[in-house]
């Protein structure tokens, strides 16, 4: 069976938080998630996750995948390290199977890379294949040394002779083993250094001692071997993944003219010839119809239609039909549903709506449980009363319906086909078909009023 360990109970002191270091987020997802989701999507047979204090906050998600959890004891005197915790995954492991074991902080590996990986050590028929990469900068990472082109050994920072040269070939600190190279190698490593941990990166001599075949498979991207430590980390691997993001994005025939500013779910569907313009968020399992716009925008949990153009907007969880038009300022709340060729115009805010086929609403107006019906004026400043202080009620305005500004509209209340309601109205009682509403008090003027006042000045 082709098997995984998923090392994730470290502390992550270094990121000086309250929060499990694999449980912050990039990209909208926890570290964890994008690791899981890799490695399920390389098909493994089986994945274990190694889990420590972490256990109750992260157990949930790494069950989502079907993982297997192993909890990592903690008490006084245990031991630590990595190597430990892949120790304690012994029973799990057996001699036929093939076994990848990495960090649960190292989000950037995805399922090709993990699939042209086993594909090498399997057709090299090697024992422990090492993930490495060649990086410009190799910081503190431990670095393999060849002969010939053959691996020799991993030398780490520390141990590094300053009279050697030492390439840029870096260990990522992934391994594959056979099962049996696995169980022989992980039961001779012990904790005399200085740390008095057991390091997983022993394996890798001690398997050259019991004379298995360990060799290095070089990744072509170097990205996937970046792990995080710190603040600093985490932001460097967000960025590296909206950046691998948005590349297949453009490749797809998405326009994304600002990139830098950008950033796309992987599980958003958008297709060709959409355009991104400006500050684009869009989050969730959104959907983009071909030739539409978005500007300046957060789009989550959406569905899209062709040809919209949003500009500087905020629009969650609602559905939006083809040929409409948003803001800018516009924001649409869950649960509305937008008819194609409507136009929603700046600083109107919609929740919870049905808004119709070529309906406008230009701006200054806030449609909250309403069912609007086609063809349809919502004027500047109109409210719909939605709460009583107890429930929500909610209003239909039909077809071809004009709404004039500065109208309230009362809920629960039913305005009619083409009915007309004058501006400045407060409507609390249905509207017939074809009829006029108007609510006003009656206008008195008073002449030289503001003599009498003693406000009056000369201009």
């Amino acid at each position: 069976m082709f098997k995984a360990i998923i090392l994730a109970a470290g502390e992550g002191t270094r990121m000086k938080s309250k929060k499990s270091k694999v449980l912050h987020e990039i990209a909208g997802k926890p570290l964890i998630y994008h690791i899981l989701n890799s490695v399920k999507k390389a098909g493994f047979d089986e994945i274990i996750t190694v889990l420590g204090r972490n256990y109750n906050d992260a157990k949930e998600i790494v069950e989502y995948f079907g993982s297997k959890v192993i909890k990592q004891p903690h008490e006084p005197g245990s031991p630590y390290g990595t190597g430990y915790a892949a120790k304690i995954c012994m029973d799990e492991i057996s001699e036929e199977d093939d076994l990848l074991i990495m960090y649960g902080d190292t989000p950037l590996i995805d399922d090709k890379t993990i699939e042209n990986y086993f594909n090498y050590h399997k057709n090299c028929a090697n024992d422990i294949t090492v993930l490495s990469a060649i990086l410009d900068d190799p910081k503190d990472y431990g670095r393999i040394v060849r002969e010939d082109g053959e691996f020799k050994e991993i030398v780490e920072k520390k141990n590094m002779d300053p009279n050697l040269f030492y390439s840029n070939e870096i260990n990522s600190g992934i391994y594959l083993f056979k099962g049996k190279a696995f169980l022989d190698t992980i039961v001779e490593i012990n904790d005399d250094n200085p740390k008095k941990e057991y390091m997983l990166t022993d394996t890798i001599a001690i398997g050259r001692g019991l004379s298995y075949k360990v060799d290095a498979y070089i990744s072509d991207n170097h990205d996937v071997v970046l792990g995080v430590n710190d603040r600093e980390d985490l932001y460097l691997c967000e960025c590296a993944l909206i950046a691998r993001e948005n590349k297949k994005r453009m490749i797809s025939g998405v326009m994304i003219h600002n990139p830098e500013s950008t950033y796309i779910d992987p599980d958003a569907i958008i297709e060709e010839d959409v355009e991104l313009s400006g500050f684009v968020k869009i989050i969730g399992k959104s959907i983009i119809r071909s030739g539409s716009m978005i500007e300046n925008s957060t789009i989550c949990n959406m569905t899209i239609g062709e040809n919209c153009h949003i500009i500087n907007s905020t629009c969650e969880d609602s559905v939006v039909e083809d040929g409409v038009k948003f803001g800018p300022y516009s924001r649409i709340r869950p649960g509305s549903h937008i008819a194609s060729g409507a136009k929603i115009g700046n600083f109107v805010e919609i929740k919870n709506s049905n808004f119709g086929e070529g309906s406008k609403a230009g701006h200054l107006a806030y449609i909250g449980d309403a069912d609007v019906g086609r063809d349809v004026n919502i004027g500047c400043g109109v409210v719909f009363v939605n709460y009583d202080g107890k429930k929500k009620h909610r209003t239909t305005v039909g077809d071809h319906a004009f709404v004039g500004s500065n109208v309230n509209l009362v809920a629960p209340v039913v305005i009619e086909d083409n009915a007309f309601l004058a501006a400045g109205s407060t409507i609390t009682k249905d509207v017939s078909k074809d009829a006029l509403s108007i609510e006003r008090g009656e206008q008195k003027n008073i002449d030289g009023w503001v003599i009498r006042r003693g406000l009056h000045k000369e201009l």
